[in-house]
């Protein structure tokens, strides 16, 4: 009989199914309104850091508009099994249009990471907020 897998010992992962899962994950065409270019934009701070990426505020090269880029690693994103995640994550952020919502301008993805590129909200995440306030007034719960 095939030995039980200890549960806290996690799957391992060969680096050809790694790069196998790669190859794959170039092919998947997201739901993106706008195929950008990375190189179109300067990649300036980080304005925050997630399980598998970062969000770094981006300029628009030809016109100075602000963005946040959010960039995730393809590798840890396939190691954590969040692929459907993301890809729905995409799709989501592609259909919606609401003033309140942050929209998806644009994506786009290389060999290690996928590029989505976000409205840049200056003023940071209700999270954020929450966690180091604790509690929302009445009338900025009313707002939110």
């Amino acid at each position: 009989p095939p030995k039980p897998q200890n549960p806290k010992t996690p799957a391992l992962v060969t680096k050809r199914k790694l790069n196998l899962f790669l190859k794959a994950f170039n092919f998947i065409e997201m739901a993106s309104k706008v195929k950008v270019d990375i190189s179109d934009y300067d990649l300036l701070q980080t304005l925050g850091t997630g399980s598998f990426g970062r969000v770094r505020l981006a300029k628009e090269k030809a016109t100075g508009k602000f963005y946040a880029m959010k960039i995730l690693k393809k590798n840890d994103i396939i190691k954590l099994k969040q692929v459907d995640h993301v890809i729905s994550e995409n799709t989501i952020l592609a259909d919606i249009d609401h003033p309140l919502l942050v929209g998806l301008e644009g994506f786009d993805q290389d060999s290690q990471y996928l590029y989505f590129l976000l409205e840049y909200i200056c003023g940071g995440e209700l999270f954020t907020y929450l966690r180091t306030e604790g509690t929302l007034e009445p009338s900025n719960a009313r707002f939110y």
